[in-house]
């Protein structure tokens, strides 16, 4: 007998924001109070630590919980919603440390503004023995250390509050990088 059991599920829906919305979305940032957060290193702003909610009663929120239902069908999880969010700025040579919002059981984030030259998103595979284990591919049961995604204008990325995710203390090198985030 073979089971797929303890797979961890991150989506990713490539140009989820048109233009248009993510012109909408990057006004939300003039709304909120910024300060620094302690999860990153470098120059940076966030609205994280001044419990503003942007997303709050916006259609954007609408859209983006009716994705986090389609999640949560997939993953055969009670429905879930946002329940706060905040926007992250970036700015050169800063760095994202490593964590994760425990216990927040659905974690998100949608590039508002980024490039080329922007940090990757990085999760971290849970399994610690996969730092230990030769390969001579990945596949599902045996993923390497790191799952890395592209931060394109307009990306949703959906994954569980516990994964732990940030830059793997790899620095910026775009001039702005702008992170809508929320947790449900």
């Amino acid at each position: 007998m073979n089971l797929n059991i303890f797979c961890t599920k991150i989506k990713i829906v490539n140009d989820f924001l048109s233009e248009e919305e993510l012109k909408q979305a990057l006004s939300l940032l003039s709304k909120t109070k910024q300060t620094s957060h302690g999860e990153f290193v470098g120059e940076h702003s966030s609205s994280h630590l001044s419990y503003d909610n942007p997303l709050e009663n916006t259609d954007l929120e609408k859209k983006i919980n009716n994705e986090i239902l389609k999640y949560c069908a997939d993953c055969l999880m009670e429905s879930q919603k946002i329940t706060s969010s905040w926007i992250n700025v970036q700015k050169k040579d800063s760095i994202l440390k490593m964590h994760n919002h425990h216990p927040v059981q659905i974690s998100g984030a949608i590039w508002l503004k980024s490039d080329e030259h922007s940090t990757d998103l990085v999760f971290e595979n849970p399994n610690p023995f996969v730092r230990n284990t030769f390969k001579a591919q990945s596949n599902e049961w045996s993923y390497s250390q790191y799952f890395t995604v592209k931060p394109l204008p307009g990306t949703l990325v959906l994954f569980p509050g516990w994964l732990m995710h940030g830059s793997n203390y790899e620095k910026n090198k775009s001039e702005e990088r702008i992170v809508l985030s929320f947790n449900c």
